[in-house]
């Protein structure tokens, strides 16, 4: 008998953009290229993905890339952020086979 387990894989990637320049919020703030491919859709090349297994992971990462965004006082406000950030989740669904004590894990 077949037993079947559903599994969800999220990664969030987290860029800011600087004075006309991207930098990885999730990677030491590096910084990033941006090309257009063969079929005309923009790349972020160096980007990185971080995988969070729980919703507490995800809160985790997207925090950590706000506090590491840009920012400068101004007379209104003390923390104004100074850049435009973009945050992406992906996922990945698993649906995993389970036949007595062998394991198959396919991919949809």
């Amino acid at each position: 008998m077949l037993n079947s387990i559903k599994k969800f894989d999220f990664y969030i990637s987290f860029f800011e953009i600087y004075g006309g320049r991207l930098y990885d919020l999730l990677n030491n703030k590096n910084k990033l290229q941006v090309l257009e491919d063969k079929n005309q859709k923009v790349q972020i090349f160096g980007l990185e993905e971080k995988l969070a297994e729980t919703p507490d992971q995800m809160r985790e990462i997207i925090d950590l890339g706000n506090s590491i965004r840009t920012t400068h006082n101004t007379v209104t406000n003390e923390t104004s952020s100074r850049s435009h950030a973009i945050c992406n989740v992906s996922y990945n669904f698993n649906l995993i086979f389970r036949n007595e004590k062998k394991f198959l894990k396919t991919f949809c």
